[in-house]
C-alpha cells in the first residue's frame, strides 16, 4: 500500500542517518585518538633526540674552540666530524619513523611483522630507558613473518598498548623490576602478537569495559578513554583480526591475532 511504501521509505532514511552518524562519530575517534598519539609519539622522539642533540653540542664546541685557539688536529676533526654526522642520522631516522607513522593514506603493503615492532619500540625506547623499564624481546627469535596490512595501522595499535602498559608501570612504583615482554607465535594461518606486563593486571571489575569508548583509568588530563576503543576497531574492522586482554599472574597480557589471508 501507499502508506507501507511511504513507511518503509522513512525507515530506511532513519538508518541511513543513524548510519552516517555513527559513521561521523568513529572519523571523529580516530581523530582524536591519532592526536594523542602524536603528541605521545612527539613525547617519545623528544626523549630520543635529547642524547644526540647534547652529542652534537658539546662536539661542535669542542671544534669550535679548538679551531679557534690553533688546537686543530686533523684526525681528531675527522673523527668528530663522523660523530656528528651518525647522530645527525639518527635524528633525521626519527623524523622519517614519525613521518611515516602520520601518513594519511590507506595504502597496503607487504610488511615483516619482526620490522614493525623493532620500528615502533625503536621510536618508545629512550621513553622505556627513562622509566627503567625493560623490554624482553621474544619476537625476533621466530621466523620472519611476512603480512600484507595498511600502511601504519598496526603501529598505531601496538604503540597505544606500549604507552599504556609504561603508564601503569610508571604509577607501580613499589616494582623495582619492571618489565614487558613481546611474543609472537604462529600457528597454521594465525600470527598473535602478545604483549604483557608485570603491573599487576587490569581490576577484574573493569576488564571488560577497557575497550569501550571513552572509559579510562587515567586523570582526565592523562588520557581520553579511546586508544584502546581504536585499537580494536583498527584490528577487527580494518585488519580483519582480534584484540582481547587476560590477566595473567604477572599483570596485563594484550594479544593481536591477525590471518595469513590478509596477503591476499
Amino acid at each position: 500500500t501507499k502508506e507501507l511504501h511511504s513507511l518503509n521509505n522513512l525507515l530506511e532514511k532513519k538508518v541511513k542517518e543513524e548510519i552516517d552518524k555513527n559513521r561521523q562519530h568513529e572519523i571523529k575517534l580516530l581523530e582524536q585518538s591519532r592526536f594523542t598519539q602524536m603528541g605521545e609519539m612527539m613525547g617519545n622522539i623528544s626523549h630520543q633526540w635529547r642524547q644526540p642533540l647534547g652529542v652534537i653540542s658539546v662536539v661542535s664546541s669542542t671544534l669550535e674552540f679548538k679551531l679557534q685557539e690553533n688546537l686543530f688536529d686533523k684526525e681528531e676533526a675527522i673523527n668528530k666530524l663522523s660523530t656528528l654526522n651518525k647522530n645527525a642520522k639518527y635524528l633525521s631516522d626519527t623524523i622519517e619513523q614519525f613521518s611515516n607513522f602520520v601518513k594519511e593514506k590507506r595504502e597496503l603493503e607487504n610488511i615483516i611483522i619482526q620490522d614493525r615492532i623493532s620500528e615502533v619500540l625503536d621510536i618508545m625506547k629512550d621513553t622505556f630507558i627513562h622509566n627503567q623499564i625493560k623490554i624482553i624481546d621474544n619476537y625476533s627469535f621466530v621466523d620472519k613473518i611476512e603480512i600484507k596490512l595498511v600502511l601504519g595501522e598496526l603501529s598505531q595499535v601496538l604503540i597505544n598498548i606500549l604507552n599504556n602498559a609504561k603508564d601503569i608501570l610508571i604509577q607501580r612504583s613499589d616494582i623495582k623490576y619492571k618489565w614487558i615482554n613481546i611474543d609472537i607465535t604462529n600457528n597454521e594461518n594465525t600470527i598473535s602478537i602478545s604483549i604483557e606486563d608485570n603491573a599487576g593486571g587490569i581490576n577484574e571489575n573493569i576488564i571488560n569495559k577497557i575497550f569501550d569508548p571513552y572509559f579510562t583509568t587515567k586523570e582526565k588530563t592523562q588520557g581520553t578513554g579511546i586508544g584502546l576503543y581504536m585499537s580494536r576497531n583498527i584490528i577487527e574492522k580494518n585488519l580483519n583480526g582480534r584484540l582481547y586482554v587476560s590477566n595473567t599472574q604477572f599483570g596485563a597480557k594484550f594479544v593481536i591475532e591477525l590471518k595469513y589471508d590478509l596477503k591476499k
